[in-house]
C-alpha cells in the first residue's frame, strides 16, 4: 500500500499568498496540494492553480472541487487541460454533485456528475466528444487528466467506481475507519460492476485538522464542515457515534468522529491519501 499526503488550500489565503502556500507544500513533501472552490468564500480556482504551476515544479494540484452547477464540464476540461499544459502533467480534477458546502445551489445528479466526469476523461485524453449536440476535439490536449468524484453516498460511490480515477471522501466522517470500510465497498461494487480492478482506484481520506490544545476547543473551528449535509446513511450512524468522546454526547457536535479528535495534529488541515 502506498500512501501519500495532501494538502488543502484556498480557504483564507489570498491572491498573494497562494505562490508561496504551494512551495511549502512542495518542500514539506507533500504529493498534492488542491484549492477550494467556492466562489462566495475563496478566490478562482484556475487562478490559483496558475499560480501554483508557475511557482512549483513536482507537486501536483487541482480542485477540491468543482461543481457543475458553476463550472460546466467543457470549461472544465479545456481550463484543467490549459493548465497541466502549463505544469508539465502535474493536474487533477476533483469535482463532485455541489450543493452540500453552504447549501447555495442545488445538488446535481449522479447521472450528470458520471457525465461530466466521462466527458472529461475523454476530451483531456484527446477523443471526440459531444456538447450542446455539436462534436469536438480539444486540438491541444496531450494527457488524459485524472479525474477525481468527491462521494459520500452509497450511489455516488459505486458509479466514482464504474468510472473515476478516484475518489475523494468528505471531511465529515471521512476517516472513521467503520466509514472507511462501508466507502471503501461501495466503491469496490461499482468497481467489480464495471470490470474494473479496484485497487486501480485512487481513495483519498480526508481529515479536518485543527491545531489546539484540547478537543473542546478545537471543535468550534471544525463544527461547519462536520455538520454538513454529507452525513452518512441512518444504517451507519450507530457505529459512528460510538467514537464519539462521553464528554461531547450531549454537545450539538455528538455526531463527531475521528476526523475532529484528529486536532493535536501539527497542520491546521491535512487531507491524508490513501491509495
Amino acid at each position: 500500500m502506498k500512501l501519500d499526503f495532501a494538502v488543502g488550500t484556498n480557504r483564507d489565503e489570498r491572491m498573494d499568498e497562494i505562490a508561496g502556500h504551494a512551495r511549502v507544500a512542495e518542500e514539506s513533501g507533500f504529493r498534492f496540494v488542491t484549492f477550494v472552490d467556492q466562489p462566495f468564500m475563496s478566490r478562482d480556482v484556475f487562478a490559483s492553480m496558475t499560480i501554483a504551476a508557475q511557482n512549483t515544479n513536482r507537486i501536483h494540484f487541482g480542485p477540491g472541487v468543482f461543481d457543475l452547477t458553476t463550472h460546466h464540464p467543457l470549461a472544465i476540461a479545456g481550463g484543467i487541460a490549459s493548465i497541466d499544459e502549463l505544469s508539465g502533467g502535474r493536474t487533477i480534477v476533483g469535482i463532485g454533485a455541489g450543493g452540500a458546502f453552504g447549501g447555495t445551489m442545488k445538488p446535481r445528479s449522479v447521472k450528470e456528475v458520471r457525465n461530466a466526469v466521462e466527458f472529461i476523461r475523454r476530451f483531456t485524453g484527446g477523443e471526440e466528444v459531444e456538447t450542446g449536440g455539436q462534436r469536438m476535439r480539444c486540438e491541444f490536449c496531450r494527457r488524459q487528466v485524472p479525474v477525481y468524484v468527491a462521494a459520500s453516498g452509497p450511489r455516488m460511490l459505486e458509479m466514482a467506481g464504474e468510472v473515476a480515477d478516484g475518489v475523494m471522501f468528505s471531511s465529515a466522517f471521512g476517516v472513521h475507519p467503520a466509514m472507511l470500510e462501508w466507502r471503501l465497498a461501495q466503491i469496490e461494487r461499482g468497481a467489480l460492476k464495471a470490470g474494473r480492478n479496484p485497487s486501480d482506484i485512487d481513495v483519498w481520506a480526508r481529515g479536518m485538522i485543527y491545531v489546539a490544545d484540547t478537543i473542546e476547543d478545537a471543535l468550534p473551528e471544525v463544527a461547519e464542515m462536520l455538520e454538513t449535509p454529507s452525513l452518512p446513511s441512518s444504517s451507519m450512524r450507530p457505529v459512528i457515534s460510538s467514537g464519539v468522546p462521553a464528554r461531547l454526547k450531549n454537545s450539538r457536535l455528538r455526531r463527531l468522529t475521528t476526523s475532529a479528535q484528529s486536532c493535536s495534529s501539527p497542520l491546521r488541515r491535512l487531507a491524508a491519501k490513501v491509495s
